[in-house]
């Protein structure tokens, strides 16, 4: 299941060296780092945080439901 780190590697190599590297920009827009505050540099944007989580929950059920799909005997 390497398809399942992609997401982490992506976001944490697009955190840390995303400038660095010059990655474009809708490539770093893909990390949900990108989006959030830096705390306590920046003040809170709690619509995207809010976002962010509606984001994670819907991607959570479909997780939930395609293991309760699987195919096991």
């Amino acid at each position: 299941m390497v398809a399942a780190w992609l997401p982490l590697a992506l976001a944490a190599v697009v955190m840390l060296f995303g400038d660095l590297l010059s990655i474009p920009q809708w490539v770093q827009d893909l990390s949900p780092f990108e989006h959030l505050a830096l705390v306590p540099a920046q003040s809170v944007d709690r619509a995207a945080v809010a976002g962010l989580a509606v984001v994670a929950a819907l991607l959570s059920v479909a997780g939930q439901y395609a293991f309760r799909r699987r195919d096991l005997h």
